[in-house]
């Protein structure tokens, strides 16, 4: 079964959140981003974030954008 590119970037920023010892209040405060969104973003709910969203993840989560997004 093949898992969707928004179903891969949820499990890779919850995945990346969870190893550093995060919450989701945690990343939230660190990326300034919503909370609803964030939990979209990791559910697969959402799939387009935008640019700033992406670059704060990477940033607060340690891997880069091409990671999150599956750009290999």
């Amino acid at each position: 079964m093949r898992v969707s590119k928004s179903n891969r970037m949820g499990q890779v920023l919850k995945n990346a959140r969870k190893r550093l010892g995060m919450t989701l209040d945690d990343l939230v405060a660190e990326t300034q981003c919503g909370k609803g969104n964030l939990s979209d973003l990791e559910s697969g709910k959402s799939k387009n974030p935008t640019l700033s969203t992406l670059h704060a993840l990477s940033k607060a989560l340690g891997i880069t954008v091409s990671e999150i997004i599956g750009d290999e």
